[in-house]
């Protein structure tokens, strides 16, 4: 209860600040409510808010909890388990039409929850490192993972909720991988993708580009990202020379996030090292659902999820003495 105190005080007194008033302006503060069974452990993984409801997945405690948008708890279950019910390194949680809770594992296993916990349906997909999940208009799933074998390497996958089986893969991996001295099985956790208006928009860090599919899966068109903001990784000549791999790193930008804005607008987030100062600097880009660049800023919070098709996304409260309290921020576009 003292850390439930502290939450709510810390809410009430933190004065609000326009820090990031060239690109962002604060409105708002957010504080995900703890009680005596339940202290968020900070490593969390928070779904797109589409609805009243905020879906927070606990990958320490192994945990799935339900929030409403003023951050009080609804509802959790969970725990760390291989068997019906249990969770292991869970990585994403989606709430269906019907109400249902969908929950993604790491390990490619996929429950089907009632809003209540109780555990309607299990199966184990061949999807290593399982990462993200997204509702499709057409009631279809969008699955964010990685699949490799000697003949191919698919990113994303369309996944259906009632059959809870994957139709469809896609989304080849656009690179060679050797070239940049990545292992293969590290990729999927470097792939974004996000539903917006009429398609699916999806990217890999290590390239500046956007790539357009429809709710089948079909490849629509691909489209450069043009910001001299970004800065290319160039590839390894020696991939077993760990100096120059640090290196090419060191000088290069990575995508590290989607968001899907008012309009169609499509919010980028990168971030790039600062070689010798030991920090990460944070970028910006919003660009039109056709890839053309609108605006752009270095001076940015860390953005960590966002409420889909608006301007408002959240970032990490630095300023807070307790884990997971959030900034509310609204896009300038003035």
């Amino acid at each position: 209860m003292k850390r439930l105190f502290l939450s709510v005080l810390i809410l009430v007194l933190f004065p609000f600040c326009n820090i990031y008033a060239q690109l962002f302006k604060t409105i708002d503060r957010l504080v995900f409510e703890e009680t005596d069974e339940i202290l968020l452990s900070g490593n969390t993984q928070i779904q797109n808010v589409k609805d009243d409801t905020i879906l927070v997945v606990d990958k320490a405690q192994s945990h799935l909890l339900t929030y409403n948008r003023n951050g009080n708890l609804l509802s959790f279950w969970g725990r760390k388990g291989n068997g019906p019910g249990d969770l292991n390194q869970p990585t994403s949680a989606l709430k269906l039409p019907n109400g249902n809770i969908l929950v993604t594992e790491f390990n490619g296993r996929i429950t089907k929850f009632s809003f209540s916990g109780k555990v309607i349906d299990i199966v184990a997909t061949k999807i290593n490192r399982l990462n993200k999940s997204l509702l499709l208009p057409n009631g279809k799933v969008l699955l964010t993972g990685n699949k490799y074998t000697a003949e191919d390497h698919y990113l994303l996958y369309l996944f259906d909720p009632d059959d809870m089986v994957v139709n469809e893969e896609f989304f080849p991996l656009p690179f060679d991988p050797e070239k940049y001295a990545m292992q293969p099985l590290t990729l999927a956790e470097s792939s974004y993708a996000i539903v917006c208006g009429d398609r699916v928009i999806a990217t890999h860090s290590m390239l500046p580009e956007l790539f357009f599919f429809d709710f089948e899966g079909r490849k629509i068109e691909n489209k450069a990202i043009d910001s001299e903001l970004f800065s290319v990784m160039e590839t390894v000549e020696n991939p077993n020379n760990p100096n120059e791999t640090v290196k090419k790193y060191g000088e290069a930008s990575w995508i590290a996030g989607l968001y899907c804005m008012r309009n169609g607008d499509v919010g980028i987030k990168f971030m790039k090292n600062l070689t010798g100062e030991g920090g990460k600097s944070v970028s910006f880009m919003l660009t039109t659902n056709g890839g053309e660049l609108l605006k752009e800023s270095s001076d940015v919070p860390l953005i960590l999820f966002n409420e889909h098709q608006t301007d408002t996304l959240y970032s990490l409260n630095r300023e807070a003495e307790v884990p997971n309290s959030f900034i509310k921020i609204v896009l300038n576009r003035d």
